[in-house]
């Protein structure tokens, strides 16, 4: 059922296939699925036809980034508010289970599934795990909400099919953080899951009720998904300190309007996410005119998911920002590689003083700091109608317990502007906290406050709505 396990590939004929000849098998793949849409889904008809597309004149995967019109979650969630719950994207009403989107940015999306593409959102999960380590009868813990959200399926689902000892902590509720510390003593998993700012959490609860995770725990993989973070070579570096040097911190996910999410994954190797298109046929495109990016430039994420027919979304916009390569990884796998993962939404873009930046930008910048101690959060304010970016950040207890020395809280000061001015190119007010006194994240960290005017004024005259 399985491949030998000290093979390196679940499939090494797919996953080392000539790109040019992936392409064809994907373009069959492509055409039969335009035609499925328009011929099931009253929506896909009527917005192929809007768009004045000819399905059949689509013949190569260049028509096809340049004559489909590429979905939008706005798109998506007014056919969901007018045509409850699903909207008309439907092609088949055989669905068995339904996920949905975090809500983070707004509401949910609502996405069914069949049967056939849940064993299939498994095996697929089940190929991807295996290229980062993961091989059957070790032990996976959980630490993800088990609701709507499609994470802790999404795992479930691929742990289950591979014949892993399956652990599910949760996460979010109360006491679920000391549960799940306590299940890594206890029961010795080899593997980790959670969202990159609860995977932080969880090792810091852990140190802070007396356990060295390095010792007292089993853990050889942690990995995670959800929002951006463990492509950060700071970010890998202390997990690794914390939990172990020889423990691989693998960065995966993409939503779950893309299912199979786990197709954007890092490998054994560490060393940008690969995109498993056999599944998930992906796409870097412009944010503004949709237009294809070529290796090499960034731009947003546009998914089209091959293994799914009860609710296909084609040409999925994702907002996700980033890079894409097709320079070859040492695992062998011939797919594009995202070098440095996901590190940005275009809808949580910041821009101060005119100049764009990314949360995980900034978070890259203060993780480079000895003083950090794991937490902040970026303030956006206006004063006398000047913009300006304050960093409120977290330090150790034995840099705060130092902080009453002026010159000494002024040169700490001094070097996260310093990190933060390198890397973004502005002059940011520093703000020092006490360590733990910034509330930690049980799913998703939400870091961002603006208190810019006419952010305040937009707010007022949405009725302090914001979605």
């Amino acid at each position: 059922m399985f491949p030998d396990p000290s093979s390196k590939w679940w499939d090494r004929k797919v996953e080392t296939l000539k790109p040019t000849e992936r392409e064809q098998i994907i373009l069959k793949k492509v055409k039969w699925l335009l035609k499925w849409c328009s011929d099931n889904s009253i929506f896909y008809h009527r917005f192929y036809e809007s768009a004045g597309l000819d399905i059949s004149s689509i013949q190569t995967l260049e028509k096809f980034a340049e004559k489909v019109p590429p979905l939008t979650k706005s798109i998506v969630r007014l056919e969901q508010m007018q045509y409850p719950p699903f909207g008309r994207i439907l092609c088949s009403t055989d669905y068995e289970f339904v996920m949905a989107s975090s809500g983070t940015t707004g509401r949910p999306t609502y996405v069914p599934f069949s049967q056939k593409e849940l064993q299939s959102v498994a095996e697929a999960h089940s190929q991807i795990m295996w290229s980062f380590g993961i091989r059957p009868g070790m032990g996976i813990l959980i630490a993800a909400m088990f609701t709507l959200y499609a994470g802790a399926w999404g795992v479930f689902l691929g742990a289950r099919n591979m014949s892993l000892k399956i652990y599910p902590a949760g996460a979010g509720s109360p006491g679920a953080t000391v549960n799940a510390v306590g299940a890594a003593k206890d029961l010795k998993p080899e593997i980790l899951y959670g969202t990159p700012s609860f995977i932080r959490y969880f090792f810091e609860k852990a140190q802070e009720l007396g356990y060295d995770p390095s010792k007292d725990f089993n853990f050889k993989i942690v990995f995670g998904s959800g929002e951006p973070g463990l492509s950060l070579p700071a970010v890998k570096r202390k997990i690794k300190k914390i939990a172990g040097e020889g423990v691989k911190v693998i960065d995966t996910g993409s939503m779950v309007e893309a299912m199979p999410w786990m197709t954007n994954a890092e490998c054994e190797y560490e060393n940008g996410m690969h995109l498993w298109q056999d599944f998930v046929y992906t796409e870097i495109v412009d944010r503004n005119d949709f237009t294809r990016k070529q290796f090499g430039e960034e731009g947003v994420l546009t998914y089209t998911s091959l293994v799914r027919t009860t609710y296909p979304l084609v040409r999925y916009f994702s907002g996700d920002i980033s890079f894409w390569t097709d320079e070859m990884c040492e695992c062998e796998r011939t797919y594009p590689r995202l070098p440095r993962g996901i590190y940005g939404r275009s809808d949580d873009m910041i821009i101060v003083k005119g100049v764009k930046t990314f949360p995980s930008i900034i978070q890259q910048s203060v993780e480079r700091v000895p003083a950090y101690n794991g937490e902040f959060r970026i303030v956006l304010g206006e004063t006398a109608g000047k913009e300006y970016l304050k960093i409120i950040v977290e330090v150790t207890e034995e840099v705060w317990n130092r902080l009453s020395d002026k010159l000494y809280r002024e040169s700490v000061e001094a070097e996260f502007r310093k990190a933060l001015r390198d890397s973004i190119g502005l002059t940011a007010v520093v703000e020092l906290a006490k360590p733990g006194s910034l509330e930690r994240a049980l799913h998703k960290a939400k870091r961002i406050v603006d208190e810019r005017i006419i952010t305040t004024e937009l707010a007022k005259m949405e009725g302090g709505r914001s979605e």
